[in-house]
């Protein structure tokens, strides 16, 4: 198997748990209200709960994907990823 099939199994990896992460928190935000109502939980107590599972996504979403991403697809839209491959590019 070659690298390239390696990289792409990979990167087809990291997006579907992305999309899989995704979806479980938008299939979930529908039934929120409901379930919130039938646990007599307060719109305040609500909104703390979808504002925790939001900041969630974006802190892990963001956490070194971009280097991952752009690695494996070999072109980089960031100044971020420029540097990551530079340090990735210095250490082989």
């Amino acid at each position: 198997m070659g690298e390239t099939t390696t990289r792409t199994r990979g990167l087809l990896l990291v997006y579907l748990a992305v999309f899989g992460g995704y979806t479980g928190q938008q299939l979930l935000t529908p039934v929120l209200p409901p379930l919130a109502r039938e646990l007599r939980l307060s719109e305040f107590q609500l909104g703390v709960v979808m504002s925790a599972t939001a900041a969630m996504m974006a802190l892990t979403s963001s956490s070194g994907a971009g280097a991952v991403t752009c690695g494996a697809a070999g072109r980089c839209w960031s100044a971020r990823c420029s540097a990551a491959r530079r340090r990735c590019s210095r250490s082989r």
